[in-house]
């Protein structure tokens, strides 16, 4: 018993768990060159017949690094699921028709890129180039790595008639003629360059080169996949502008003597 005129106090011990949920890691969009993409596709199309899963066995015609790309791409349209199964709209996607593909484009890209039309603020069909940098570095991907996913997803929502902004400079068309220096050449399409030899003496395969000589006997040797068209070579023209203006940036600057 209490002793008279003692009140009771009772204590009360109220746990509190914070809910721990664990954040899932953003996967990057896509940044293989979508031309790859559609290449891979055409090359299933012709084979006339769908695998049940897709992996880099389909793709011992790329590099290590371009078939790891090309992967994350299908996976991220979620034409296959992450185990590699196929989806019912890869097969769909791979036996359609040109014209067919870039209207199921169109749904892929709504579903895969949500954040395009929910981000607040940002329209695609008014935005600037850095508007839309923006909205792709809150998916995971920064430097050439973003450039490149920009320009997957235009060369995609191209495919799928989707409106862009003519501001976002990436899928600007480079400068006509009369800004070119007479040492400026076009590539014809139909004109074979030098092919780039491996250590054997065989051309490697699928791969062209070219040099281009600098004042004081200095020459650059560039390889580019044979198979390029005109639209890879004005990208290839944006990219390589894009990455000296990067170098020269970085570069300490040099005083004269």
């Amino acid at each position: 018993m209490l002793p008279s005129g003692k009140s009771v106090i009772t204590l009360r011990f109220i746990w509190q768990q914070e809910d721990c949920v664990a954040t899932e890691k953003i996967a990057a969009p896509p940044y293989v060159s979508f031309k790859s993409f559609i290449n891979f596709m055409n090359a299933r199309r012709e084979d006339g017949h769908t695998t049940t899963v897709v992996d880099k066995s389909l793709m011992s015609n790329l590099s290590g690094s371009t078939a790891n790309e090309l992967l994350q791409a299908i996976k991220y349209l979620k034409l296959v699921k992450e185990s590699g199964e196929a989806n019912a709209s890869y097969e769909l996607f791979v036996r359609a028709t040109d014209e067919e593909r870039g209207v199921m484009m169109r749904d892929l890209i709504r579903e895969a890129y949500p954040y395009i039309w929910s981000t607040p603020g940002f329209d695609l069909e008014r935005a600037t180039s850095a508007q839309m940098a923006d909205v792709f570095r809150g998916q995971n991907v920064n430097g050439s790595t973003l450039s490149r996913a920009v320009l997957f997803f235009l060369a995609a929502a191209q495919l799928a008639g989707i409106k862009v902004s003519p501001s976002i400079k990436a899928q600007s068309r480079p400068k006509t003629s009369s800004s070119k220096t007479k040492k400026d050449k076009e590539v014809p399409a139909t004109q074979p360059l030098p092919t780039v030899r491996q250590e054997d003496g065989h051309a490697a395969t699928g791969m062209q080169s070219f040099e281009i000589p600098i004042p004081i006997n200095r020459k650059v040797k560039i390889h580019i996949p044979a198979e390029w068209s005109a639209a890879d070579w004005d990208l290839f023209q944006q990219m390589l502008g894009a990455y000296i203006a990067g170098w020269k940036a970085m570069m300490p600057e040099q005083k004269d003597s």
